[in-house]
């Protein structure tokens, strides 16, 4: 069963006096939706039925204060973003639907913390079917993660996503062809392996890890995810971690178009992406783009990478 996982949106009012005003636009169809007249004195909190709007959920707020005769903007507007629940499988995702859209953007968290769906502001005007997906919280914390796979290479994890991800496709006749995947770092993987073995057609990744054993064996928390993933912390399981997308690259028929996002100086792309990119060589595959960031740290992608993808958007 979906639904939503918290049909009452709870937005508390500024604490201001006088008299003020709540907007709630839909920019999708570019009217106001409700407002309301308040004083702070009696409403202290707007709450919103989710299931009164439509899902295509592109509505953003504001709240303005009365000055003399006129109305002054007291907030920057700010968008409604549901949350959603598959209580079957126990995922927490958003989405927007869009009537008119043919394509449908699956965008994979980089975050580690349990909830936080990336790149929201993004692709907040992009009028596409958008799915947000967040990765497993494997050890009860917020910092622990399972880069969308599974426990002790069951890929249990993994099959639910997938039917999650098939489950709006299909609902909305959308080729395969036409679902783009997004992440970066975490979900840059989890882009590309989703990508290569379930033959959908589009990818735009920023600074993506390939080589997942590789990356964690150096680390406390790592080592616990190489065995919660493989089963075991051995030479043999960080191998297996690193293959993981190479595998399926192995198995791949078709030719995806991946646009590809990292900074020309991490350490990253020399280690991970450079011999990631002489692989789909040798099975006569190639990279849809190439873009090199002006920058050497990580954590940068985050400033390059939400660029990137509208640019792609536009493209594609």
């Amino acid at each position: 069963m979906i639904r939503l996982k918290n049909n009452i949106f709870r937005i508390k009012t500024p604490i201001v006096h006088g008299t003020l005003k709540f907007i709630l636009k839909d920019i999708h169809k570019n009217i106001v939706h409700k407002e309301i007249t308040f004083t702070r004195a009696k409403t202290k909190y707007i709450e919103l039925n989710l299931n009164n709007l439509e899902d295509h959920f592109h509505y953003e707020y504001r709240f303005e204060k009365k000055e003399d005769e006129s109305w002054q903007i007291l907030s920057n507007n700010r968008r409604i973003v549901p949350v959603f629940q598959d209580y079957e499988h126990n995922i927490n995702f958003s989405y927007n639907n869009f009537s008119n859209s043919n394509q449908l953007y699956v965008i994979f968290s980089s975050s580690n913390e349990t909830s936080t769906f990336n790149y929201l502001k993004t692709f907040s005007e992009v009028e596409q079917n958008k799915l947000f997906i967040v990765d497993e919280n494997i050890f009860n914390m917020d910092s622990t993660s399972a880069y969308y796979l599974g426990k002790n290479k069951g890929k249990d994890y993994e099959n639910k996503i997938h039917s999650l991800i098939e489950k709006y496709r299909v609902k909305n006749n959308i080729h395969k062809k036409d679902v783009v995947l997004v992440g970066s770092s975490k979900g840059g993987f989890a882009a590309l392996y989703y990508q290569f073995k379930y033959k959908y057609g589009k990818s735009i990744v920023g600074s993506p890890t390939i080589f997942l054993g590789d990356i964690h064996r150096h680390t406390e928390k790592g080592r616990k995810l190489i065995t919660y993933l493989t089963g075991g912390y051995s030479s043999e399981n960080i191998d297996w971690l690193n293959g993981v997308i190479l595998r399926e690259v192995d198995n791949q028929h078709n030719s995806p178009e991946i646009f590809y996002h990292v900074g020309e100086r991490e350490i990253r792309y020399t280690k991970h992406d450079v011999p990631f990119i002489d692989v789909l060589k040798t099975y006569d595959l190639s990279l849809s783009d190439l873009d090199l960031g002006n920058y050497d740290n990580h954590s940068d992608v985050a400033n390059f990478f939400p660029k990137y993808i509208l640019k792609v958007i536009e493209k594609i």
